[in-house]
């Protein structure tokens, strides 16, 4: 007497519940249809169909011949082609609230594709994540890092359901909204840094090996941790602050001294005469001596 699929559901139950209690690990089950020996190669493929629901069904479920669903071959359109853009920009924007919902709902709407599909999905948005992550740790040097992509997507690596993927995602975009707090936190002491940056300049554009390099020298950060922060506060390289500097001073002196030009480019920190003299009309679009000109010196007291 052949025992019917539907009457191994409650002692299957049973088992997944002692186990659970006594060995703490859960175990999903799918049952094909009764057939003879010869039927175990189709008996096999139809289990190994089902199984693959247990990613929206969850653990420790029982799935039976008749919960067969009817799957595609092929993710919606919208899901793989209008997903990653938007997600992306939603991202750049910090907006990591508004980026969670998408996500769910493109995940939903593939219930009736083949799970190894709906994983493509799950890694083309991974993708975008790890896209973003990798950009914002390039922008913020080593202080205040973002958490690194494989930190944030390691939950999802081991995620078997759909419930799984669902709360690593909320846990991923909890964390990158703390990772922002904590940068805006730390906004005050960049502020300073800057600051700090800045005076040093102003005190040293006379020496002619002011450079980044010498600058990071005095504070508890190397160069490239700097020059990052800096360019991304102020909007500039410290080579370019350095510069700029000197040339501010440079207009200075040419207006209110009877000084050369070479001496006012050394006087600057520059030794180099047509270097100092490239600056100088980068920064006035000018020659020194164009704008000497157009700047008389006050006549001198006799």
């Amino acid at each position: 007497m052949q025992t019917e699929p539907e009457s191994l559901q409650q002692p299957i139950a049973d088992i997944q519940a002692f186990i659970k209690t006594h060995l703490n690990f859960s175990f999903s089950c799918a049952l094909s249809d009764i057939g003879t020996f010869s039927d175990f190669k189709s008996q096999y493929a139809q289990v190994h169909d089902l199984i693959q629901q247990r990613f929206f069904r969850g653990e420790s479920c029982i799935i039976l011949p008749d919960d067969a669903a009817q799957t595609t071959d092929f993710l919606p359109i919208k899901s793989v082609q209008q997903l990653q853009q938007p997600l992306l920009d939603k991202l750049r924007l910090q907006d990591y609230a508004g980026c969670e919902k998408p996500i769910l709902s493109a995940l939903e709407k593939c219930r009736e594709a083949p799970v190894p599909r709906i994983f493509q999905l799950i890694n083309q948005i991974n993708a975008v994540i790890e896209e973003y992550v990798f950009t914002q740790s390039e922008s913020h040097g080593e202080m205040y890092l973002p958490s690194t992509p494989g930190d944030l997507l390691k939950e999802l690596d081991y995620a078997e359901t759909y419930a799984e993927v669902c709360e690593g995602y909320h846990h991923i975009f909890a964390q990158l909204s703390a990772d922002d707090q904590k940068e805006r936190d730390g906004g005050s002491a960049y502020l300073q840094l800057i600051a700090e940056v800045k005076k040093a300049v102003d005190e040293q554009y006379t020496d002619p090996n002011l450079s980044l390099q010498s600058l990071s020298e005095r504070f508890p950060f190397s160069s490239v941790y700097l020059g990052r922060i800096f360019r991304r506060e102020v909007g500039c390289s410290v080579a370019t602050y350095i510069n700029k500097v000197r040339m501010e001073h440079a207009a200075e002196l040419l207006r209110g001294t009877h000084l050369s030009v070479t001496e006012i480019a050394a006087a600057c920190g520059i030794e180099n005469s047509s270097y100092f003299y490239t600056l100088f009309k980068k920064q006035f679009g000018m020659t020194p001596n164009e704008y000497k000109r157009l700047h008389p010196n006050p006549p001198s007291e006799s």
